[in-house]
């Protein structure tokens, strides 16, 4: 009996074993950047040696997002090796990933558009929901599995959240989107740099450009 426990546990050893490279799509928006590093987070929850990539520069939403944080900014992702394991974030369109994922080993994917073309060749799992953000989607992963993201990771949730929905302005905003944005900002709380980030949930996105350039 222990053997065939042990047996079971093997495939899981093995991918635990290797480095997953987690990212979003090229030309990376906040949710992009912001999923990618939750996600990696989530993956080293579950016993995954996982690490976010980029596949493009920042842009000043995303920049000051991860400022305000004290989140480093993700490497940019400088090749796809064949069979390198993948884990992707808000995407499964192959144009919008890098050269050569057709010969990845594609771990999971986590996305909220629909379905456009990517294949794989082996079994993968698969979360997208009609959300407005990756961003929702990784939340509602960890509610369910009973996990409660440190405050950083709870900023990252929600920036995706209120980027994506254009403070909710988006059609594709949904009502869970709302309620998850309200306990994330709950999360975070008041104190210290992350006051301003606790702000942006009440003020919105558009807030972001202006507390960069200093304007109240």
């Amino acid at each position: 009996m222990m053997l065939l426990a042990q047996l079971l546990l093997l495939p899981y050893l093995a991918r635990a074993g290797s480095s997953l490279s987690v990212f979003g799509h090229k030309n990376p928006d906040t949710d992009a950047i912001c999923a990618a590093l939750t996600y990696a987070w989530e993956l080293q929850e579950r016993g995954f040696q996982a690490a976010a990539y980029r596949l493009g520069e920042l842009n000043p939403e995303t920049a000051y997002v991860l400022k305000t944080l004290g989140v480093e900014v993700p490497p940019l992702l400088e090749k796809l090796e064949a069979k390198a394991p993948v884990a992707i974030v808000d995407t499964n369109n192959p144009a919008e990933l890098p050269a050569g994922i057709e010969k990845a080993s594609i771990h999971s994917i986590v996305d909220h558009h629909k379905l456009s073309g990517l294949s794989n060749a082996e079994p993968l799992e698969i979360d997208m929901r009609p959300l407005c953000s990756a961003g929702s989607i990784l939340y509602a992963r960890a509610k369910a599995a009973g996990r409660t993201p440190p405050k950083s990771v709870a900023g990252l949730m929600l920036s995706s959240i209120l980027s994506d929905s254009l403070e909710f302005r988006s059609p594709t905003t949904t009502d869970i989107d709302r309620v998850y944005a309200a306990e994330l900002a709950g999360l975070l709380g008041e104190a210290g740099a992350r006051a301003e980030l606790h702000e942006l949930a009440r003020r919105g996105p558009i807030a972001l450009a202006r507390l960069q350039r200093g304007v109240g």
